[in-house]
């Protein structure tokens, strides 16, 4: 039954009429006929289910780093990258060309383990809804610096390479691409991605990838006039720091 608050007040000794009566009587019959407003809250909408206790995780559950936070109505997820920074060249064996890269597998390969990665994957137990969060990624996409010979007589010049190399970040939930960054050149930067997307319920897996156009220096003197005849600093991808946070809320 709902909680009535008295809208009229008779002080003893006062005239007593019968608008006073009926306004509250009217009140009680006005919540059979479905008027429900702030004066007349109906406290058994409120039920214990409503006000459990989250389930919160901070241990790192999973290999990939995730803790949880489980609720009544929604779920939180998160999972960091604190380590050291991993730098990627273009002879690495993850590269096969312009094609999706798991950030997860960069971090195992430089771990040589599957424990101890975060940042770039998370995996919880989802609930029909939606699946809201962002994708944090603190890299740098650095050009190769090479020493080119030129001209006739020969001379030697400093020169960038890879400097038209492009990188693009994507987030995928379940294998299916939801959020991406579209293409940025060589730059130190730290890119947020957000995402939102429609939830199953069921495990999930959301993670974040990278396709790079790496140039293979060896390669680039032998097409050219020109001869990179010293590499001083080979084109890398330096991952400098990560997180990925998402929010589960239940439809």
């Amino acid at each position: 039954m709902a909680r009535f608050y008295d809208t009229r007040q008779v002080l003893n000794g006062g005239q007593v009429k019968s608008d006073d009566w009926n306004a509250e009587i009217a009140a009680s019959l006005s919540e059979i006929n479905g008027q429900l407003d702030q004066h007349q809250l109906p406290l058994n909408s409120f039920v214990d289910t409503k006000l459990v206790q989250p389930t919160i995780s901070t241990q790192f559950a999973n290999v990939d780093g995730t803790y949880s936070t489980y609720m009544a109505t929604q779920s939180y997820h998160q999972s960091e990258w604190e380590g050291a920074d991993i730098t990627m060249l273009y002879d690495d064996n993850l590269y096969t060309g312009f094609y999706w890269i798991k950030l997860q597998d960069l971090q195992v390969q430089f771990l040589s383990a599957t424990a101890g990665t975060g940042g770039g994957q998370v995996t919880f137990n989802s609930q029909e809804g939606m699946i809201s969060g962002c994708a944090v990624i603190d890299w740098n996409w650095f050009p190769g610096e090479a020493r080119v010979t030129l001209g006739d007589p020969p001379s030697t010049t400093r020169k960038l390479y890879g400097s038209e190399s492009a990188i693009e970040w994507g987030v995928f939930v379940d294998d299916v691409l939801v959020s991406k960054s579209g293409f940025v050149w060589p730059k130190r930067l730290t890119l947020n991605l957000p995402f939102n997307t429609p939830a199953p319920s069921k495990p999930v897996r959301v993670d974040v990838r990278f396709r790079a156009q790496f140039v293979d220096p060896n390669a680039a003197a032998g097409a050219g006039v020109a001869s990179l005849s010293v590499i001083d600093t080979e084109q890398s991808l330096k991952i400098i720091g990560a997180v990925l946070w998402l929010r589960n809320e239940y439809r």
